[in-house]
């Protein structure tokens, strides 16, 4: 299985063709995924990442596209960081922690 460290979130899940393509136990359909990354960056969010994506051809093949369970969060300073946060805590990361100066968001 090859994973991609990381890319932009809104592209990716845009292009995205698996109609359940990140973390489907929370977001059931991909759309909602965008949604909640769109609301990340309208709280202030420097950049959203996918991480962790599971592109193998199989998958690919019969899911339509690559699978992803973990955005990474580049928070900005000041006032929006903690509205950033709140907007984090409210989309209800099973997991979530800081990874090299970014939050990390993971769902099983």
């Amino acid at each position: 299985m090859r994973q991609k460290k990381s890319t932009e979130a809104r592209a990716w899940l845009k292009r995205n063709k698996n109609k359940h393509g990140f973390a489907s136990n929370r977001f059931g359909e991909t759309a909602n995924a965008r949604s909640a990354v769109q609301r990340l960056y309208a709280a202030g969010a420097k950049k959203v990442l996918v991480s962790g994506i599971r592109d193998e051809a199989r998958r690919i093949e019969h899911e339509g596209g690559p699978y992803a369970d973990t955005l990474l969060v580049v928070l900005p300073r000041g006032a929006k960081r903690d509205q950033v946060m709140m907007v984090a805590d409210d989309l209800e990361p099973d997991e979530s922690g800081f990874d090299r100066g970014r939050l990390r968001l993971w769902w099983d």
